[in-house]
């Protein structure tokens, strides 16, 4: 099964299974790359070995397990990332799976074992407040927004893109965002959560609000897709969406940016980004755990053990505990925390106490330049020939 789009019955049976469209997207692709490497019709490569004796169920596992195992070296040979591998084969076992097809454990953990883990090998730069700096001050009053919501806030993409203008409140302090989940391709983990965002990115926000009616205006002229109504905006608008963008949408920006930035470098053997926009989310996390790791896995919408059993934050708990660690993720304005105001107190402290004592000593030479009058006429005679000279 070579060219041409992959089409089959019993994958798409498979993919109905599922109701998230990156799941969906990803299980495809790597289904499309199972077969083309066997060389073999999806429609006909299932057998039901239920209804096989015991010598031909063996037989069948065994052709099952070999073309596993050519994929798998494929994608090793092809030098996939140890993620994208895992994933791979992981799709196929879950593939077989559905339609009864189920092989000894032993063949999956001989694959997992002689892999290289499934952990990314891209060796991303880490994301800093200078770096992260340089690179949006070449963005205009959009890419700001979006950029900086998300770096304050620890967003994915996915939900920036569907925020609606009812789901972000300004009229709080910090700003609030109700990250809502409408369906599977909405949130990550299915329910819904408040974040909040930094002053400074509400301030960028709200110059994008200003600007959002008149730039879609103008994206709705520019295009020459025909399914665009020119003469009916509001549908170009997707219901109001703050970002009416998709996600590839973001991407793109944010890599036009780094260009200009100069730091478009990629890794010699993923050919990805050494900074990428989900670095920003990792930035978040890192910078906001120095207030609070446990209220920043909270505002990210991680679901893990303890965020689902032991951290329950009311939403007034983690809007005072954003407000203390709001200066770490400050990118253009200057973060002033409680012990550099300590220091600063301080010091302006000293020199009060400084000035003070030299006024003293000031008034006591005055008072005694004017009771001791031969003091006095020294002194104004050293003007007067200083000045002469002069």
């Amino acid at each position: 099964m070579t060219g041409g789009r992959f089409r089959s019955k019993t994958v798409e049976d498979f993919l109905s299974n599922f109701t998230s469209s990156s799941t969906i997207r990803g299980y495809r692709c790597h289904l499309k790359d199972f077969f083309e490497v066997i060389d073999k019709d999806p429609d006909n490569y299932i057998i039901d070995i239920r209804r096989l004796d015991y010598n031909q169920r063996l037989d069948s596992l065994e052709e099952y397990e070999k073309d596993i195992k050519k994929f798998w070296k494929w994608k090793i040979k092809k030098c996939s990332a140890p993620k994208t591998v895992s994933n791979a084969t992981n799709c196929v076992k879950v593939f077989l799976k559905q339609y009864r097809i189920r092989l000894d454990d032993v063949v999956w953990e001989n694959i997992r074992r002689r892999g290289t883990g499934n952990k990314p090998i891209t060796q991303e730069k880490t994301m800093t407040k200078e770096i992260l700096k340089e690179i949006l001050i070449h963005g205009d009053a959009k890419a700001k927004a979006m950029f900086l919501v998300l770096a304050s806030s620890g967003l994915r993409i996915g939900e920036l893109v569907k925020l609606d203008l009812h789901d972000i409140d300004t009229t709080t302090k910090p700003t609030k965002i109700i990250v809502r989940y409408f369906g599977p391709d909405t949130v990550k983990n299915k329910s819904s959560r408040v974040t909040f965002i930094s002053d400074e990115a509400t301030v960028a926000l709200k110059e994008w609000l200003k600007l959002r009616t008149s730039s879609m205006d103008l994206a709705v002229k520019r295009t020459n897709f025909p399914n665009v109504k020119k003469n009916n905006n509001q549908a170009y608008f997707d219901n109001n969406r703050v970002f009416p963008f998709k996600e590839n949408n973001v991407r793109t920006i944010w890599n036009g940016l780094i260009e200009k930035a100069g730091y478009d470098q990629k890794d010699v053997r993923t050919n990805r980004y050494l900074v990428h926009v989900h670095s920003l989310r990792k930035y978040f996390r890192t910078r906001f755990s120095r207030q609070n790791r446990d209220v920043a896995e909270v505002l990210m919408g991680h679901d893990g053990y303890l965020g689902g059993v032991y951290l329950r934050f009311t939403e007034d708990e983690k809007r005072v505990e954003y407000l203390k660690g709001m200066n770490h993720l400050l990118i253009f304005e200057t973060a002033v925390n409680s012990e550099e105001l300590k220091n600063l107190q301080v010091e302006f402290e000293e020199t009060k106490r400084k000035l003070e004592d030299a006024n003293r000593k000031i008034d006591l030479i005055s008072k005694d330049l004017y009771s001791n009058p031969d003091l006095k006429t020294m002194i104004l005679n050293t003007i007067a020939e200083y000045v002469k000279k002069e």
